[in-house]
């Protein structure tokens, strides 16, 4: 990983403790909040240690088409100079299953508007997913600044309400050296209310951001 500074596109993308595409109960549409102490993606964390508000949109039809949005609020100073503050990304993709194999592809643009050059934030990926019972593996390919990002996470809910999860990710650059980030912790529904405690840590040492960190959230999914 650069010593430099880190093209957003690196890092940047719906987080792992955010949201993910879903079916609401009562309709098509979906949405969820959250309050996050540290927003922290790939082991990064692009709010420089800071809390942030996230909150996503999401339309899921029948066929397993969807479309949503997500937003959440950066840190002026996490990559790039010039960002105003906010992440905004905007997906479409395609979710079914088959037999006890669960898959999901998709395609999402990342954005910061109000960044002084678009290049060195914004940027195109496509994703991935395979899941089966609580384990599921994901590869994300960003297209403007040629990563590959692969991550196998696992959630099983050892008792009513409360899961525990495990995440490790690998990143590889096409013209830079690989890292790794990991995670672990548990999440328990309470009132409503989803409440999160999860360890993250990389193998990148000595570059601002990269520090291991504990993260504490709280979302609601309406």
């Amino acid at each position: 990983m650069r010593s430099k500074m880190i093209p957003l596109a690196f890092i940047a993308a719906v987080p792992m403790f955010g949201a993910v595409p879903a079916v609401a109960e009562d309709g098509p549409f979906s949405a969820n909040i959250s309050l996050v102490s540290d927003y922290v993606s790939r082991g990064y964390s692009l709010s420089n240690g800071r809390p942030a508000l996230q909150g996503g949109l999401d339309y899921a039809h029948d066929s397993g088409l969807y479309i949503g949005t997500w937003a959440s609020s950066v840190s002026e100073r996490s990559l790039v100079e010039g960002v105003d503050g906010v992440e905004i990304d905007v997906y479409v993709g395609y979710a079914g299953e088959v037999g006890e194999l669960g898959y999901d592809v998709s395609l999402a643009r990342y954005t910061f508007p109000g960044s002084h050059d678009s290049k060195d934030t914004d940027s195109t990926e496509f994703v991935g997913v395979l899941s089966w019972d609580f384990l599921s593996f994901a590869y994300k390919r960003d297209f403007d600044f040629k990563v590959h990002y692969y991550n196998v996470s696992a959630s099983y809910e050892v008792m009513d309400g409360l899961s525990l999860d495990a995440s490790f990710g690998y990143s590889k650059p096409d013209n830079d050296s690989s890292y790794r980030d990991w995670s672990i912790g548990a999440t328990k529904h309470l009132a409503g209310l989803d409440f999160g405690l999860h360890y993250v840590n990389s193998s990148v040492k000595d570059t601002p951001n990269f520090d291991d960190t504990l993260v504490l959230s709280i979302s609601k999914y309406f």
